[in-house]
């Protein structure tokens, strides 16, 4: 029966006038009775706000369920699983500014108290268990870790489970660090830490104490000890026998380019750069693309020939896998070329010599053949924040197209944050969610690539700062940040974002409450993007979309722009000499241009309260004359001539077509006369019509 007390069960103690006499720990510690009356207020909510709290990801609610059920091992089993010092941290973890904070008991009376249970189920473990940790499974990889505090033991703990053979390397002569040395008896005795230790050699893990890095070892030695190889062979693979070759002489990868392209349809014109391939594969030449007649299964046919050919090759030599085959120059021998005089005096007798291992022969493994794929780094892809957080929350709205929002807390170390999510959405819904469908709103400092290739349906909002590759490929979804409200700083006036925002990106919305680094907006080719300045090289290569910019540029700004718009504050007068002339001129926004700008804004204020977009609002009438339009010269023409013949009753895609011919110079007289308004240069006009072939435009 669940227990509705507002308060939790009090942790017994020792009595005042008995610990002033001793340096025992002070707080005792639940009684069965007592976690099985405190773990019955747990309501096992649905989306499970404490683990938010949590730094290790503990499954609360579960362990709390099995420790409410009696089956207190079960509970230990499930802690374990992603906290390598459970007893430790029952005592020591703050859990009332983590995961009790989130507690919905909490809102009113007093949360769950999930530290004490937490305790309380170490504890049981650690008097009540029998026998030694299984031992798990090596998988070839050896990792040393430096120091053995609380964050250096949970390192080698999460590491030994995952097969790896550890060493920690500490100084002093007792492994545990703060844990020892830092932390006081009363509140953490030292038997405790002691055990969890041994709990970790049982895994697998050595302790290796009085070790200096630096000193007793150097970190060259180290490294040495350490470092293993993956060696990849590229260039001309034509057929099986040439991996079957490169195989031989220790090669574990293998790349192809030159066939695939050629099973494709590549004729080998060698004129890429040129944009001017027949066959329609490097090109963004409209009709030149319709000409493309390659398919996937082309490619899947050739590498299926591959594979049959060098299947053949390994039955002949007796190979019954790859991996058996890898270092064997044994089975290579020289052949005379016909006819090749300089081929002939070529002596490969020490490229088909066995090799040897001479420097470091002592470590284990290191005369091996090669790198084994089980030895390959684990990328840890499920513990990331998509995998853990935003997955399973939004599996409901993803399924049942029902709008939710929730917060997260999030670090520079959670990179690519969005990306799993996004591709978990455009695998059921190819063409994004409704607008609104998934809002997430994060708090702290955002990794490398925070919302890449983010669809339609999801927005993405970070209270903080974010590092480079913001919003890289944007595909459809929004995202946008903003400074904490208790920063200091200016907020038009320091970077909050690092390079190459928005590179690549091909649709949805952008809003940057602050500054942006180098090369801002790259490649953007449909974006539609709002920050209060950049650095240099922005919107470098940009093709379409529209770039919106509060505030001064950096050097070179709009090189090799060849379409899209950038609307430019330029309230000192700075753009002018901060542009790339080339492809670009600077024009005064049209009354309906500036009407665009003025609501952009307004959507920027809606998404990061920007102090200086609330600013530009109250003064736009003012302030616009400031606005400048940045844009190609060709593409302009371009835009011109597919408005007239949209004008006159032609589809997009026919004035496309009537763009293109006219600035390739294969239209009529008659028609270059009525719709080429603009006129201009055929030669740079052309890649901005196949810009405007290729970009989808936003609103």
């Amino acid at each position: 029966m669940a227990n509705m007390s507002l308060k939790k069960n009090p942790m017994p103690s020792q009595d005042p006038n008995v610990r002033n006499k001793n340096f025992d720990e002070v707080a005792l510690g639940y009684t069965e009775e007592q976690a099985l009356d405190e773990a019955q207020r747990c309501l096992h909510c649905k989306n499970k706000p404490c683990m938010q709290g949590c730094p290790v990801m503990v499954h609360i609610p579960d362990f709390i369920a099995e420790v409410a059920k009696g089956d207190f091992e079960a509970a230990y089993q499930i802690i374990a699983a992603t906290s390598a010092l459970p007893a430790v941290c029952g005592r020591v973890c703050p859990q009332e500014s983590q995961c009790e904070k989130y507690c919905v008991r909490g809102i009113k009376g007093e949360p769950v108290g999930i530290g004490r249970l937490e305790r309380f189920v170490a504890d049981w473990h650690r008097e009540h268990a029998s026998g030694a940790a299984e031992k798990p499974a090596s998988n070839g990889h050896r990792v040393a870790v430096v120091g053995s505090g609380p964050s250096g033991l949970t390192c080698a703990g999460d590491l030994a489970r995952k097969g790896y053979d550890v060493t920690v390397f500490e100084a002093l002569h007792l492994a545990g660090g703060v844990l020892v040395y830092g932390i006081p008896e009363f509140r953490l005795p030292k038997t405790i830490v002691q055990k969890e230790v041994d709990g970790l050699k049982e895994l697998g893990v050595t302790i290796a104490t009085d070790t200096v890095i630096g000193r007793t070892i150097t970190v060259d030695e180290l490294m040495e000890e350490l470092r293993q190889v993956a060696i990849e062979a590229d260039g001309k693979l034509m057929d099986g026998t040439d991996v079957a070759v490169a195989c031989l002489l220790g090669a574990e990868e293998f790349g192809f380019a030159t066939m695939p392209l050629i099973s494709m349809g590549c004729l080998m014109q060698r004129d890429c750069q040129q944009d001017t391939c027949p066959a329609g594969i490097a090109t963004q030449n409209c009709r030149l693309r319709r000409g493309f007649r390659g398919k996937p299964e082309h490619v899947e046919h050739f590498m299926l020939f591959v594979a049959e050919q060098l299947r053949e090759v390994m039955a002949s030599l007796g190979f019954r896998t790859v991996d058996e085959m890898v270092g064997h120059p044994e089975c290579l021998r020289q052949i005379e070329v016909p006819g090749n005089r300089k081929a002939n005096l070529l002596d490969l007798s020490p490229v088909l010599a066995s090799a040897t291992c001479e420097f470091g022969a002592h470590i284990p493994g290191a005369d091996g053949r090669h790198f084994l794929p089980q030895m390959a780094a684990d990328s840890e892809l499920d513990k990331t924040l998509d995998s853990t957080l935003f997955v399973p929350y939004t599996a409901d709205a993803r399924a049942h197209l029902r709008p939710i929002r929730f917060r997260a807390d999030i670090a520079n170390v959670n990179r690519c944050v969005g990306t799993i999510l996004g591709n978990a959405v455009t695998k059921a819904h190819p063409e994004g969610l409704p607008a609104g469908s998934i809002t997430i709103d994060c708090d702290g400092s955002a990794g490398q690539s925070f919302g890449a290739f983010l669809p339609r349906g999801i927005t993405l909002n970070v209270c903080g700062d974010a590092n480079d590759y913001f919003g890289k490929g944007l595909s459809g979804g929004e995202v946008s940040v903003r400074p904490n409200p208790h920063a200091t700083y200016k907020f038009d006036e320091n970077i909050i974002v690092g390079n190459v925002a928005f590179f690549g990106a091909t649709s949805g919305r952008g809003f940057i409450n602050g500054l942006a680094g180098q090369r801002f907006a790259v490649r953007n080719s449909g974006a539609t993007v709002v920050v209060e300045g950049c650095g240099n090289h922005g919107c470098e290569y940009m093709t379409g979309g529209l770039a919106l910019i509060l505030g001064e540029v950096g050097q070179n700004f709009a090189a090799g722009m060849t379409g899209g718009v950038a609307y430019v504050f330029d309230q000192y007068g700075t753009l002018s000499a901060r542009v790339n002339h080339e492809s670009v001129e600077l024009k005064a926004p049209t009354a309906g241009e500036l009407a665009q700008v003025r609501e952009l804004i307004q959507e920027h204020v809606d998404a990061t309260q920007s102090p200086r977009g609330i600013k530009l609002l109250y003064s736009f009438e003012t302030m616009s004359k400031h606005f400048v339009k940045v844009i190609p010269t060709e593409y302009e023409r371009v835009l011109a001539i597919v408005a007239a013949g949209e004008a006159v009753g032609k589809t997009h895609a026919q004035a496309e077509e009537l763009a293109f011919d006219i600035v390739t110079g294969r239209a009529s007289a008659a028609d270059v006369a009525r719709f080429d308004v603009a006129g201009g240069a055929a030669d740079t006009a052309s890649v901005a019509a196949s810009s405007v072939a290729s970009t989808k435009k936003e609103a």
